[in-house]
C-alpha cells in the first residue's frame, strides 16, 4: 500500500510541475508583444511626427516672414 500511494503522489507531482509549466507557457504566450501590429504604430507615428513637423516648418517660416520681413512699425 505505502508504494502505491508514493507512486501515485509521484504522478500527481508529475502532473502539478506539467500543468504549472503549461499555465506558465500560456501565460507568456498572451502576454508577448505582436510585432506586425509594432511596426504599424510605429509607421504611423513616425508619419504623424513627420506631418507635425512640417507644420511647424510651415508656423517658423510665417512668422519669420510677419516679424522680420513686413518692416518696422511705426515709420
Amino acid at each position: 500500500r505505502i508504494g502505491a500511494a508514493a507512486r501515485t503522489d509521484l504522478r500527481q507531482a508529475e502532473l502539478a510541475g506539467l500543468a504549472s509549466d503549461s499555465a506558465r507557457t500560456l501565460q507568456l504566450s498572451n502576454a508577448s508583444v505582436d510585432q506586425d501590429e509594432e511596426n504599424v504604430n510605429l509607421l504611423s507615428f513616425q508619419h504623424a511626427y513627420q506631418g507635425a513637423a512640417r507644420v511647424m516648418t510651415a508656423v517658423d517660416e510665417m512668422l519669420d516672414t510677419l516679424i522680420n520681413r513686413t518692416g518696422v512699425v511705426g515709420r
